[in-house]
């Protein structure tokens, strides 16, 4: 069980999904800015190659894939825009106050 858990193929999507888990991961623990416009940029870079594969692959793929493209976009998506939105606020917070 173990050898054929090694040993299968990987898609591209879950490559894809993979690292974007790893940088995001990397942002929260670390949490300072770069990581930041790392994190933004490549969920936005993900989403555009995952709608790429998914145009370009559309007639190969079975429904089940495509689907689950599709809501991998959007979610990739929105978790860039609550990324950006929460440290636009904690800046906005931060001129407020007058640091």
């Amino acid at each position: 069980m173990v050898k054929r858990f090694f040993t299968r193929q990987v898609s591209f999507l879950e490559t894809v999904a993979t690292i974007l888990v790893l940088i995001v991961a990397t942002y929260i623990i670390s949490q300072d800015s770069l990581t930041f416009v790392i994190a933004a940029y490549s969920l936005l870079i993900g989403s555009a190659l995952i709608l790429l594969y998914l145009l370009f692959c559309w007639k190969r793929l079975d429904k089940n894939t495509r689907l689950g493209s599709i809501i991998s976009i959007v979610v990739w998506l929105l978790l860039m825009y609550g990324l950006v939105h929460a440290r636009g606020l904690e800046m906005a917070f931060l001129w407020w106050r007058g640091f």
